[in-house]
């Protein structure tokens, strides 16, 4: 009779990075369902009264239990750039940008938001960069 070893089971961590994941839909709040979005179709996340948003290229504005930070783990760094504090936005959401004072640079978005987004002096060469080079 042959005796097997019990060994202690490592558990396993999911560590998902941008370049490795592979979440193709995040889940959103509409009202009182839950809706499965399709990361393609996510323009821009986004923070507003202490509530995540996700807009989609369609015009649909749904919530989201993940923060800002959960979802730039989640999402494709190719795709998607961590704007500011209150914002993450898919890379052909980026309409246009422009300079303004101090080197920080005003990005508009299709689809709109009500006020242009303002990248910082500090992110806005990587900002460029990820533009080119996605």
């Amino acid at each position: 009779m042959q005796m097997l070893q019990h060994k202690p089971v490592e558990p396993q961590t999911m560590a998902i990075t941008p370049a490795a994941s592979s979440m193709l839909v995040i889940i959103a709040t509409k009202g009182s369902r839950q809706v499965p979005v399709p990361v393609e179709e996510i323009a821009y996340c986004f923070l507003q009264d202490d509530i995540y948003y996700l807009k989609t290229y369609d015009e649909q504005q749904l919530m989201t239990n993940e923060t800002l930070d959960e979802l730039a783990n989640l999402l494709p760094a190719s795709q998607f750039f961590r704007i500011n504090r209150q914002i993450l936005a898919n890379a052909k959401a980026c309409a246009s940008f422009r300079s303004i004072a101090n080197g920080k640079l005003e990005v508009m978005f299709q689809p709109s938001m009500p006020e242009p987004a303002t990248v910082s002096q500090k992110k806005a060469a990587a900002f460029k960069s990820w533009l080119v080079n996605r």
